[in-house]
């Protein structure tokens, strides 16, 4: 069984995340990216798979100055659970508001994160994103 996530622990994982959350809001793609691990697997809501912290800030640069230019993504950390020593799961429900263009609207989606304790830091080395399927309306 894993050890507990300490309150510490918990709180810097959950920073690392809202440090995420607040980079996508301002449109910062590196900003965004900064909080993950060099070596990072990005899994998007399309299932492709970027590889690497600047592949990410790439991808991002691009999706937040077109498509979800304007949007604001609001991250609630629903879960953080130690898997071992310095091994961190972390699930988020995320809620994005996107303005205009072709993806306007309201979408929900989960994120599994696993983040690593690299010295005094967390990084996220998986970021798996899943698209919620929207519940239709009586």
């Amino acid at each position: 069984m894993p050890e507990q996530i300490t309150d510490n622990d918990r709180v810097a994982v959950v920073s690392v995340i809202k440090a995420m959350e607040k980079a996508w809001n301002d449109g910062d793609a590196v900003g965004f990216a900064a909080p993950m691990a060099e070596n990072v697997d990005f899994i998007t809501i399309r299932a492709d798979h970027l590889y690497g912290r600047q592949a990410v800030v790439d991808s991002h640069i691009d999706v937040l100055s077109t498509f979800y230019k304007g949007s604001t993504n609001h991250f609630n950390v629903e879960a953080v659970r130690q898997l071992r020593d310095g091994v961190a799961l972390a699930q988020v429900r995320a809620v994005l508001e996107s303005p205009s263009g072709p993806l306007e609207g309201h979408h929900e989606a989960t994120y599994s994160l696993v983040l690593l304790r690299e010295s005094d830091r967390w990084e996220a080395t998986l970021f798996h994103i899943t698209l919620a399927t929207p519940t239709p309306e009586h």
